[in-house]
């Protein structure tokens, strides 16, 4: 099934590889990263795969849902980051972007929310678990495909 699921997103997305694992090691030779899929000119890293599977966790205890079987979560994370590559992607390609500027308001609008001020976020993300670097690139990436979405439905 999975094969046949990543050779339909081949096909309709353009050039999808499951990468063997490719290790990055440090000069000391601990294990940095490693490449899980290739998505065109993109990459999918191990790391992203793991980042996204403890906020599905953390979601479904929240929600108090019982939970899947680990390798169900991980193939399904792993197929919504190829599909939000791929989408990224086409994105780039059509030269949509979000300026520093836009990212900050959306930041900042985001800590009015939970009141407290835009210095104080990424303290508040931090003991939460969430590193904040990765939490703004998200929201950018949030954004783009938000954009990408709203051009689509205007052009139709």
């Amino acid at each position: 099934m999975r094969k046949l699921l990543i050779a339909i997103f081949a096909a309709s997305f353009g050039q999808l590889a499951l990468a063997q694992p490719t290790q990055g090691l440090s000069d000391d030779g601990v294990l940095l990263d490693r490449i899980v899929a290739v998505v065109n000119e993109g990459i999918i890293l191990q790391s992203q795969i793991d980042s996204k599977i403890r906020l599905v966790i953390e979601q479904l205890r929240e929600q108090r849902t019982q939970l899947p079987p680990r390798e169900v979560i991980e193939q399904q994370v792993l197929e919504q980051l190829i599909v939000q590559e791929v989408q990224l992607q086409r994105a780039r390609r059509l030269g949509i972007r979000v300026p520093d500027q836009m990212l900050n308001q959306t930041l900042q609008q985001v800590a009015q929310r939970n009141g407290i001020s835009l210095s104080q976020l990424p303290n508040a993300l931090s003991s939460q678990g969430i590193d904040y670097s990765q939490y703004r690139e998200d929201m950018r990436n949030d954004m783009i495909l938000d954009a990408l979405m709203q051009r689509d439905v205007i052009a139709r």
